[in-house]
């Protein structure tokens, strides 16, 4: 069993049409995960220059689908501190003994919006990886810092912890 944050990037270098896919890559995730009160959980933050947590881990499908449907674009900056930080917070916030707590970040770009230092989103990913999360990262794009998308991600022998993929239509694969 695991307890999985979607922290999804919804700042103003996004389109409504990519937006729109990014929306269908999250069913499409939480569809073919086993979703149950001993299985997965799945909360949903948003994040561009500030973050927003749409929903805390659920384990009710059809409550996370429909958080998902009803999520409108914020647009703005790309703080994925922010967004790191709120996961990190909402899952802490709902400890499952035994339940491992994955924190997945989707991006389409670099972090342009810090926090209170130039290495805010570094601050956040150590934050998230010492209240035992594991840290995935996801870049949409060739404006992604892959740099970035490394010093977040965990580093897990064994795992793959960070994807690039070359557009929104290529996200699900």
């Amino acid at each position: 069993d695991a307890d999985i944050m979607l922290t999804l990037d919804e700042s103003g270098s996004i389109s409504a049409a990519d937006f729109a896919t990014l929306k269908q890559f999250a069913t499409n995730f939480v569809n073919a995960l086993d979703i149950s009160p001993t299985g997965t959980r799945v909360g949903i933050v948003m994040f561009a220059s500030d973050s927003r947590l749409i929903l805390a881990p659920s384990d009710n499908r059809a409550t996370i689908l429909n958080a998902i449907n009803g999520i409108t674009q914020a647009t703005g900056n790309t703080c994925i501190g922010c967004g790191l930080n709120e996961s990190t917070e909402a899952l802490k916030a709902s400890p499952r003994d035994g339940a491992g707590r994955v924190i997945v970040v989707v991006t389409d770009g670099a972090n342009n919006r810090p926090l209170t230092d130039p290495f805010g989103h570094l601050s956040a990913a150590i934050a998230a990886a010492q209240a035992s999360s594991t840290v995935v990262s996801v870049g949409i794009g060739s404006a992604v810092d892959t740099s970035e998308l490394f010093a977040i991600a965990s580093d897990v022998p064994g795992l793959q912890t960070v994807f690039t993929t070359p557009d929104y239509a290529s996200v699900d694969q």
